[in-house]
């Protein structure tokens, strides 16, 4: 049986690679115009428009400085970290930092060097996403995946008041995903270190590599890999929390706690119904993402298998209805939900063989 050692190349029994047919080509300079010109459009009617009236709100301004001094200075608010909301927000540093080293260089406001950082990181995460989509199409169906991906971060902008890291951590989500699909172990090392400083959310990624890469041919090797990944990513955690100490506090990760998230996101989900963020943005991608699955490389059904391993995460420990913690989720969904919606869609006379399956 012939062995995917990516998604990018298939090895034939007799050593032979094949690669993906279509997707791959280098784009015109005017396509990549195109995009960053839409990118940029799409960013800054965000952020000048609905931001100003949610995350960026005048009567935040007050709760996101004096979240962002007591990360600073690592001093929790009167009752704790989790009386406000913000537990293990103090281990959350690397935006913080940055957006306190822009101010000290800049001089610009605090609050509007968080909005900057935001925007340069949303905008790069919208344009990467579009040039991660390539290796498996066409870039008109990279346009429609930039515009899907449009459509649902208005949900992200509501239901939380200090999340500066959310941005940077999706564009590191991609880099991640791309080192990932692309066998870089020591990439996808070394970035994961950096994403835990961010924020946690990227705890697990070893398990996404396992489901990739574990296979009789390299079982051994993809352990030690998987190992690997698993010892920085506890590693970088417990020093940050060596570094940065806080006050004993509720467990951030209990049976109690588990049991009362989910309570909560159930009454959430009877009380929004269909208006649901999830139900909104993940339903039709899941749907698409699931049809034909066994026909995808092996990396998109790694993606899907562990998009629902992070889900069951976040809906047993985090509010569900907030939309910016499960953004990574559309880098694992949409690129198969976007072949199956390509296949449906393409002319019936279309003979050559699709990217993103598995090949003969």
């Amino acid at each position: 049986m012939d062995k995917i050692a990516s998604d990018a190349t298939v090895v034939m029994n007799d050593g032979s690679r094949v690669q993906p047919s279509a997707g791959a080509a280098a784009w015109r300079p005017r396509a990549l115009a195109a995009l960053a010109l839409l990118a940029a459009a799409i960013t800054l009617a965000l952020q000048a428009w609905l931001g100003p009236v949610t995350i960026y709100a005048p009567g935040l301004e007050a709760k996101r400085l004096m979240l962002h001094q007591a990360i600073v200075a690592n001093a929790p608010p009167p009752g704790g970290w989790a009386a406000v909301g913000a537990a293990s927000q103090n281990i959350r540093v690397t935006a913080v930092y940055a957006a306190q080293m822009l101010h000290k260089a800049s001089g610009i406001d605090i609050l509007r060097a968080y909005m900057v950082l935001d925007t340069v990181f949303l905008f790069t995460a919208l344009m990467g996403f579009a040039l991660y989509l390539k290796r498996w199409m066409e870039p008109v169906w990279c346009l429609v995946g930039m515009l899907y991906f449009a459509a649902i971060l208005p949900l992200s902008y509501f239901q939380h008041a200090f999340q500066p890291w959310d941005r940077m951590l999706l564009l590191t989500w991609l880099l991640l995903l791309a080192a990932i699909r692309g066998a870089h172990f020591w990439a996808a090392l070394f970035g994961l270190g950096v994403a835990m400083t961010i924020k946690f959310d990227t705890a697990l990624i070893a398990l996404l590599y396992g489901m990739t890469y574990l296979s009789r041919n390299r079982f051994v090797r993809t352990l030690a890999e998987c190992a690997g990944l698993v010892f920085v990513a506890w590693a970088v955690l417990a020093l940050l929390k060596w570094a940065l100490p806080a006050p004993a506090e509720p467990a951030r990760f209990s049976l109690s706690l588990a049991s009362a998230q989910i309570a909560m996101n159930l009454q959430d989900f009877v009380v929004l119904n269909l208006r649901h963020p999830v139900l909104l943005a993940w339903a039709p991608l899941a749907f698409l993402a699931l049809w034909g699955l066994q026909r995808r490389s092996r990396f998109l059904i790694a993606g899907v298998a562990f998009a629902s391993v992070l889900s069951v995460v976040w809906a047993s420990f985090t509010v569900y209805a907030e939309m910016r913690a499960q953004m990574p989720l559309l880098f694992l969904l949409l690129p198969p939900a976007l072949l199956t919606l390509r296949e449906w869609l393409a002319p019936p006379n279309s003979a050559h063989r699709l990217p993103g399956l598995r090949q003969p």
